[in-house]
């Protein structure tokens, strides 16, 4: 373990040279190939294991990610890394530690989990994916790219300092000893003395039965090829590639929901909404209500719009807020719900929940609803935005349509209720809105969710966050 941080220590700088170049194999094979895998991340939250010098933290930053955290080993990769994040103006944050104890630090879960080329420097998988199972949140995905196991499979045995000839680069597949070698950024470097890089060679196997030991699926494996272009301009290096492919990219799912694993209470913390909107809400009920999100982690807190700024002044970052507009009976007109959604971002609220106009809904006017809609989130710009269509008053023909609407529209989520109706969210709703919505739309229970038993129902069922509080106390327990 030392030997590989100071290794990374050193090569800090010319790694980074090597990989980040744009004909380098991380550009020209491995991202484009992640990016088919990656979910919606507009808004999300996302660990980057092994972030090395922040190369793949700062690409899924740009895909609109709220928050990334990158870890690494390495201080030497760190230190640039968060160097090239102040030259960025990004707000990306970097630990040190080791990857196969991550989920000991944090204690916290990510909507994604994100590991590039890490995992063939960590000798127990069944630790690295135990701990990924305990940051991903429960529909959350993760992402590994690997070393190739027919790759690593043909790096030299170590004997000791000893530098292996050429001979030695021949495929040993279920010999799991530690191997050694000169990496390519270093040994095409000429400024740059040669030295031994350690490193593991895990199979297909290992990494198979690592996962389902941690409650985890693998839901899709991509073995990228290289770019076709290759086969004219670099034909010795696309031949190479057919040879000995380079990149194992892996998308994993938790396998609860799916007949799989219980979900922990903490775990489902953090998809929830800690909510209070009653109208006589005082300030030591709403203070007492922030001071448990941020103690057990929820989500967010669901709160009345007029205290957002003083929240927000009283408790900074360590508190993502969400406000309600046009509530709870939606037919204010779309200037108001515009107005409200700017002067909650403006004074501090991260997500905003619009109720629909009902009024128009009955009156089939379903161009109106959307444009009001994308209205909305073009007002609230990259915070997050779900839209409350308050199903008890709904048929099913207009819950369909309402969720072309909120697709169409580009919002975040779709949302059940209020609480304030005649009813609250159900299952049978939720099924229909996985049906129907978008693959960028995520799903909002609200109304009538009241125990950690019901909680786990509806995020098994396809739910990534739930409105309540009354199930705050019991999860907490």
């Amino acid at each position: 373990m030392e030997g590989i941080r100071e290794d990374w220590d050193r090569s800090a700088e010319i790694y980074d040279a090597f990989n980040d170049a744009p004909d380098s194999y991380s550009r020209s094979i491995e991202w484009p190939c992640i990016r088919k895998l990656l979910p919606e991340l507009r808004g999300r939250s996302a660990l980057d294991i092994g972030c090395g010098t922040g190369i793949f933290t700062f690409l899924l930053e740009q895909m609109g990610l709220s928050e990334i955290v990158g870890v690494d080993l390495s201080e030497g990769m760190l230190a640039l890394a968060r160097k090239k994040a102040q030259a960025r103006g990004s707000r990306a944050a970097f630990l040190q530690g080791d990857a196969a104890r991550i989920a000991e630090r944090l204690e916290r879960r990510f909507d994604l989990v994100f590991s590039s080329t890490a995992s063939h420097y960590i000798a127990d998988l069944d630790a690295l994916f135990d701990g990924i199972a305990r940051c991903l949140a429960p529909q959350g995905v993760c992402v590994l790219s690997a070393i190739h196991p027919v790759y690593s499979a043909q790096y030299p045995i170590a004997h000791g300092e000893t530098f292996p000839g050429d001979d030695e680069w021949t495929v040993r597949y279920l010999d799991r000893r530690v191997r050694a070698y000169v990496q390519p950024w270093i040994e095409y470097n000429d400024g740059c003395e040669n030295r031994l890089s350690r490193s593991y060679h895990h199979t297909f196997g290992d990494y198979a039965n690592a996962i389902a030991g941690a409650g985890l699926r693998i839901a899709r494996m991509e073995e990228p090829m290289p770019p076709e272009e290759w086969r004219e301009t670099s034909p010795g290096r696309y031949e190479g590639y057919l040879e000995t492919p380079v990149y194992m990219i892996l998308k994993i799912e938790k396998a609860n929901g799916r007949g799989g694993v219980f979900m922990e209470k903490k775990e489902m913390l953090t998809h929830i909404d800690h909510t209070l909107l009653k109208a006589t809400s005082d300030w030591a009920g709403i203070t007492k209500l922030c001071d448990e999100a941020i103690r057990y982690h929820t989500a967010s807190v669901c709160i009345p719009a007029c205290y957002v700024k003083p929240l927000h002044e009283k408790y900074g970052d360590r508190l993502n807020i969400c406000t309600v507009i046009g509530f709870p009976l939606g037919y204010s007109t779309t200037a108001v719900k515009i107005f409200e959604a700017q002067q909650a971002v403006f004074e501090g609220a991260n997500e905003v929940d619009m109720v629909v106009n009902l009024c128009d809904v009955k009156n089939g006017e379903f161009e109106k609803v959307t444009a009001e809609i994308r209205a909305i989130k073009q007002a609230v710009g990259d915070h997050v935005l779900k839209v409350i269509v308050e199903t008890c008053y709904l048929t099913e023909e207009e819950k369909i349509a309402l969720c072309r609407c909120v697709t169409d529209a580009g919002a975040d989520f779709i949302k059940t209720s209020t609480g304030f109706g005649t009813g609250g969210a159900t299952l049978e709703d939720i099924a229909l809105f996985r049906a129907n919505v978008g693959p960028n739309v995520r799903i909002k229970a609200a109304g009538g969710v009241r125990t950690a038993e019901a909680v786990e129902q509806y995020l098994s069922a396809g739910c990534d966050r739930i409105g309540t509080s009354s199930a705050v106390k019991e999860l907490a327990e």
